[in-house]
Protein backbone atom coordinates (compact mmCIF):
# COMPACT_ATOMS: atom_id res chain seq x y z
CA UNK A 1 0.00 0.00 0.00
CA UNK A 2 2.87 2.19 0.58
CA UNK A 3 3.55 2.03 -3.13
CA UNK A 4 0.09 3.44 -3.86
CA UNK A 5 0.54 6.23 -1.37
CA UNK A 6 3.81 7.22 -2.92
CA UNK A 7 2.37 7.02 -6.42
CA UNK A 8 -0.67 9.06 -5.39
CA UNK A 9 1.57 11.60 -3.66
CA UNK A 10 3.73 11.93 -6.77
CA UNK A 11 0.63 12.17 -8.98
CA UNK A 12 -0.92 14.75 -6.64
CA UNK A 13 2.34 16.68 -6.61
CA UNK A 14 2.51 16.59 -10.43
CA UNK A 15 -1.11 17.71 -10.72
CA UNK A 16 -0.52 20.44 -8.15
CA UNK A 17 2.60 21.63 -10.00
CA UNK A 18 0.66 21.58 -13.29
CA UNK A 19 -2.16 23.62 -11.81
CA UNK A 20 0.31 26.03 -10.22
CA UNK A 21 2.08 26.43 -13.57
CA UNK A 22 -1.22 27.02 -15.37
CA UNK A 23 -2.27 29.52 -12.71
CA UNK A 24 1.11 31.29 -12.91
CA UNK A 25 0.95 31.37 -16.70
CA UNK A 26 -2.63 32.72 -16.58
CA UNK A 27 -1.69 35.49 -14.16
CA UNK A 28 1.32 36.39 -16.28
CA UNK A 29 -0.83 36.54 -19.42
CA UNK A 30 -3.45 38.65 -17.63
CA UNK A 31 -0.76 41.04 -16.35
CA UNK A 32 0.75 41.30 -19.84
CA UNK A 33 -2.69 41.99 -21.34
CA UNK A 34 -3.35 44.67 -18.73
CA UNK A 35 0.02 46.34 -19.44
CA UNK A 36 -0.61 46.23 -23.20
CA UNK A 37 -4.07 47.74 -22.72
CA UNK A 38 -2.73 50.54 -20.50
CA UNK A 39 0.08 51.19 -22.96
CA UNK A 40 -2.39 51.33 -25.88
CA UNK A 41 -4.60 53.79 -23.97
CA UNK A 42 -1.59 55.98 -23.16
CA UNK A 43 -0.46 55.94 -26.81
CA UNK A 44 -3.99 56.82 -27.96
CA UNK A 45 -4.10 59.77 -25.55
CA UNK A 46 -0.64 60.87 -26.77
CA UNK A 47 -1.79 60.55 -30.39
CA UNK A 48 -4.87 62.68 -29.67
CA UNK A 49 -2.70 65.37 -28.05
CA UNK A 50 -0.32 65.33 -31.02
CA UNK A 51 -3.25 65.62 -33.44
CA UNK A 52 -4.53 68.67 -31.57
CA UNK A 53 -1.05 70.19 -31.57
CA UNK A 54 -0.69 69.57 -35.31
CA UNK A 55 -4.06 71.23 -35.97
CA UNK A 56 -3.02 74.26 -33.90
CA UNK A 57 0.35 74.49 -35.64
CA UNK A 58 -1.27 74.17 -39.07
CA UNK A 59 -3.66 77.02 -38.27
CA UNK A 60 -0.78 79.15 -36.99
CA UNK A 61 1.29 78.46 -40.13
CA UNK A 62 -1.64 79.42 -42.36
CA UNK A 63 -2.14 82.64 -40.38
CA UNK A 64 1.59 83.43 -40.59
CA UNK A 65 1.61 82.79 -44.34
CA UNK A 66 -1.32 85.18 -44.76
CA UNK A 67 0.40 87.84 -42.67
CA UNK A 68 3.65 87.26 -44.56
CA UNK A 69 1.88 87.80 -47.88
CA UNK A 70 0.33 91.00 -46.56
CA UNK A 71 3.66 92.26 -45.26
CA UNK A 72 5.39 91.32 -48.50
CA UNK A 73 2.80 93.26 -50.50
CA UNK A 74 3.26 96.24 -48.19
CA UNK A 75 7.03 96.15 -48.52
CA UNK A 76 7.06 95.75 -52.27
CA UNK A 77 4.10 98.04 -52.75
CA UNK A 78 2.40 95.61 -55.11
CA UNK A 79 -1.09 96.56 -54.05
CA UNK A 80 -0.30 100.27 -54.11
CA UNK A 81 1.22 99.95 -57.58
CA UNK A 82 -1.83 98.04 -58.83
CA UNK A 83 -4.20 100.63 -57.34
CA UNK A 84 -2.11 103.45 -58.81
CA UNK A 85 -2.12 101.77 -62.21
CA UNK A 86 -5.92 101.47 -62.18
CA UNK A 87 -6.30 105.08 -61.02
CA UNK A 88 -3.89 106.43 -63.63
CA UNK A 89 -5.54 104.45 -66.40
CA UNK A 90 -9.00 105.63 -65.38
CA UNK A 91 -8.03 109.29 -65.02
CA UNK A 92 -5.99 109.19 -68.22
CA UNK A 93 -9.04 108.07 -70.17
CA UNK A 94 -11.16 110.76 -68.52
CA UNK A 95 -8.52 113.44 -69.17
CA UNK A 96 -8.13 112.42 -72.81
CA UNK A 97 -11.90 112.47 -73.29
CA UNK A 98 -12.07 115.94 -71.71
CA UNK A 99 -9.24 117.21 -73.93
CA UNK A 100 -10.93 115.82 -77.03
CA UNK A 101 -14.14 117.57 -76.05
CA UNK A 102 -12.26 120.84 -75.49
CA UNK A 103 -10.45 120.67 -78.83
CA UNK A 104 -13.73 120.48 -80.67
CA UNK A 105 -15.27 123.50 -78.90
CA UNK A 106 -12.26 125.85 -78.81
CA UNK A 107 -11.84 128.37 -81.66
CA UNK A 108 -8.72 130.21 -82.54
CA UNK A 109 -8.63 133.50 -80.69
CA UNK A 110 -7.14 136.57 -82.36
CA UNK A 111 -5.24 138.89 -80.19
CA UNK A 112 -5.23 142.63 -80.91
CA UNK A 113 -2.12 144.59 -80.68
CA UNK A 114 -2.17 148.19 -79.77
CA UNK A 115 -1.32 150.78 -82.48
CA UNK A 116 2.32 151.36 -83.17
CA UNK A 117 1.89 155.03 -83.95
CA UNK A 118 -0.82 157.69 -83.51
CA UNK A 119 -4.22 156.22 -84.09
CA UNK A 120 -5.76 159.26 -85.66
CA UNK A 121 -4.60 162.39 -87.38
CA UNK A 122 -7.01 164.62 -85.53
CA UNK A 123 -5.24 164.99 -82.30
CA UNK A 124 -2.94 167.80 -81.18
CA UNK A 125 0.38 167.62 -82.65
Amino acid sequence: MEYWNTALSIAGLAIGLGIAFIRFRSETDNESARLWRENAEAEKARGDRLEGTIRDLTARVERLETENGLLRSLVTGERAIQDLSVTVTTYHREAMAALSALRGSVRAVETRKGPAGPASNKGPS
